[in-house]
């Protein structure tokens, strides 16, 4: 195994709108991001987790809105996520502290566009429900720039209907983030989940 090759156990959410929805925001924010979007609860590992770790696996899980990584030098935004005895899952050698639980939408280099996307997304107060299905062991090495694109479906989004994957990641940064926002946006249940989350603020 190289030094660089890690090995991540991922959680994804199930097939669906919100799915759709998470991935198109995760490209159009960052064409550049491979991995579709998911929750990673183990990981960096040197070898290969347990293979128990791919075992059926239903859950459902929440999103409890949009927070960000900058206070540790990271351009890194992202939804809380609460799943159901993620404890019984989470191993993290190198995340210090109690689990946080995780979508990434953005994760770039340039912090003063994770800062618009930050304040453009958190007042949308992004709380819903979705389902988890599956838990999958991912290797870094084998990362590939389509995973992410192979996801992508534009169609979710009128603007975005019949745009090329190319054209809609020329876009200006601006227009970028306006279509995320829109399409997280959609996300949100309405009315509110009204049902207790397994995770507070």
């Amino acid at each position: 195994m190289s030094e660089s090759e890690k090995y991540f156990v991922f959680m994804f959410p199930a097939k669906s709108e919100i799915r759709d929805l998470l991935n198109l925001a995760v490209f159009i924010l960052n064409p550049r991001e491979k991995w579709p979007a998911h929750i990673t609860v183990a990981g960096p590992f040197r070898r290969r987790p347990s293979a128990r770790a791919q075992a059926k696996f239903k859950s459902s899980a929440f999103s409890l809105g949009a927070w960000n990584f900058f206070s540790e030098g990271r351009s890194t935004v992202y939804l809380k996520a609460g799943v159901p005895n993620i404890r019984k899952y989470w191993s993290k050698p190198d995340f210090i502290g109690n689990p946080v639980p995780h979508i990434s939408i953005y994760n770039g280099k340039d912090l003063d566009t994770a800062k618009k996307i930050f304040h453009k997304i958190e007042p949308l107060r992004l709380i819903f429900g979705f389902n988890i299905e599956g838990i999958e062991i991912v290797r870094s090495s084998s990362q590939r720039q389509f995973d992410l694109r192979s996801s992508v479906n534009l169609e979710v989004m009128p603007g975005l209907q019949g745009m090329k994957l190319d054209d809609a990641a020329a876009l200006s940064i601006e227009d970028r983030i306006d279509f995320a926002a829109e399409a997280l946006a959609k996300c949100k249940p309405s009315p509110p989940l009204q049902q207790d989350l397994p995770f507070k603020f």
